[in-house]
């Protein structure tokens, strides 16, 4: 077999370090295609208006957290994971005026994943310091300015410490919070993007090694790329024409090529946009796929164990249909429309992650009038093996360390004669490495990832899923990554 990398796609899930978490193995047979049943839960969030959400891990315990502003009332409502795909009941943390956004990351760099509001009325960005058991000390005001409506935590400038990006409606602007190397922020650095900027993400667009930023300008149609140079100012905004009022936005590598592409939900137009990535940082005409009306918030992610980005596009929000419009990834770029998962609510935003740590990805979602988060989880998960090969399968693998403090070595087997495929990924299902892939000889193999020559894009410490998959059968461990 060949050693092979593939690039991290964007993400909006932070995951700080689990501290402890068993490695399980799972055999099954790989997915199909057919549209998958799924098992809603439903956790109250406490009455007012929760446009998007956020799901990482606040307390360490490797189970993912789930984080939605309130901007009603002007709190942001916090459910802890149980890591069964149940969430506690919620605790709300008082953020300034009208938050609309909400971002989880280490934001202090003590290690402890924080939260970070976009305050649309409050002047700039509320920060909640995290305190490391899932409880958050009192709020923090960054200056920045009124009219913020989004926010993407990323290291601008490589210096290991987490900047904040911020789309500010009011001002037609981007703004940057520099992360000072002793602490705390810098001035907030502004430049220019299309009217009505909205949803925020971040990636390696052009190739370069540093971080792009890409905004949905919902008043000029189109999606602004700002290229990043190393350093927390950003470029001036490149459009690129998307479709009538685009709102959502996020990124992933549709087509397998290595670049990251656009996804934007227009919601005047009931369509999800996606163009291509070239690889230099500009991308090819949108398709458009039709969605129920008034698509907001959406994700990637794979749902379905194919190696290839999924789709779930949350709709509703103010008048439309109740649904989450899920859609396959095809692998050449291109999306079938698989299924419409009905709510009760019209939704706003949605957030795919494995929730009850069975190796299939879930969806999270909610809307500014539900009053609840709900959790789909995926039914008919792989059943754990507490051996270390699974009963006929024919498939091995084994990692050590686990917990790896930086790195893991993977062992493993297939088969001889059969093509196999050792894959790792996230927690909310995106591809970040293909460690292995070719043709097994029945031997055991081995390769390591985490380390020097396979780290990919600075995978941040967390939970992640390593996979290995031969003729129709697939065996899976976590691994725990740790900071160096």
């Amino acid at each position: 077999m060949c050693l092979s990398e593939t690039p991290v796609t964007t993400s909006r899930t932070s995951f700080s370090a689990a501290l402890a978490a068993l490695a399980v193995l799972v055999a099954a047979p790989a997915p199909g295609a057919a549209g998958t049943p799924w098992t809603a839960l439903h956790f109250a969030t406490g009455a007012g208006f929760h446009h998007t959400l956020a799901v990482g891990d606040v307390n360490g315990d490797g189970a993912p957290d789930v984080a939605t502003p309130n901007s009603q009332v002007s709190v942001v409502t916090v459910l802890l994971g149980l890591g069964d795909g149940s969430l506690a009941p919620f605790t709300a943390y008082p953020t300034f005026a009208e938050p609309q956004d909400v971002a989880i990351a280490d934001l202090t760099g003590d290690g402890v994943a924080d939260l970070a509001t976009a305050d649309y009325t409050g002047g700039g960005v509320t920060l909640l310091r995290g305190e490391g058991d899932g409880t958050f000390a009192p709020r923090e005001a960054l200056a920045v300015g009124a009219g913020l409506v989004a926010l993407a935590p990323v290291d601008l400038n490589g210096d290991g410490r987490t900047d904040l990006a911020i789309s500010r409606e009011s001002g037609n602007s981007l703004a940057v919070l520099p992360a000072l190397p002793g602490g705390g922020f810098g001035a907030a650095i502004e430049v220019a993007t299309g009217a009505l900027p909205h949803q925020i993400a971040s990636a390696d667009l052009d190739g370069d090694g540093h971080p792009d930023l890409a905004l949905v300008n919902s008043g000029a149609g189109a999606v602004s790329i700002h290229r990043g140079d190393g350093t927390t100012t950003p470029g001036a905004a490149l459009p690129f024409a998307c479709g009538p009022h685009p709102i959502g936005l996020s990124l992933a590598d549709l087509d397998g090529d290595g670049t990251p592409d656009l996804l934007v939900t227009n919601v005047h137009a009931a369509t999800l946009s996606v163009l291509l990535g070239h690889g230099d940082g500009t991308f090819a005409a949108p398709v458009s796929y039709a969605t129920t009306p008034r698509p907001r918030g959406l994700d990637t992610g794979d749902l379905d164990g194919d190696g290839v980005p999924d789709v779930v596009v949350a709709t509703g929000y103010p008048d439309g249909d109740s649904a989450l419009v899920v859609y396959r990834g095809l692998g050449d770029g291109s999306l079938e429309r698989l299924e419409d998962v009905a709510l009760p609510y019209r939704a706003a935003d949605c957030v795919i992650a494995d929730m009850n740590a069975d190796g299939r990805p879930d969806i999270v979602a909610t809307g500014p009038l539900a009053g609840v988060v709900t959790v789909l989880v995926q039914r008919g998960g792989a059943a754990d093996v507490p051996t270390a090969s699974a009963p006929g399968s024919g498939l091995d693998l084994e990692i050590h360390p686990n917990p790896a403090p930086g790195s893991a070595t993977l062992r493993f087997r297939a088969p001889a004669g059969a093509q196999a495929t050792l894959e790792v990924f996230d927690p909310r299902g995106r591809r970040v490495a293909v460690l292995a892939r070719g043709a097994a000889d029945g031997s055991w193999r081995q390769a390591t990832w985490g380390g020097e020559g396979t780290r990919v894009g600075g995978s941040a410490p967390g939970l992640y899923l390593a996979r290995l998959s031969s003729g129709g059968r697939v065996a899976q461990r976590r691994i725990v990554l740790l900071a160096r």
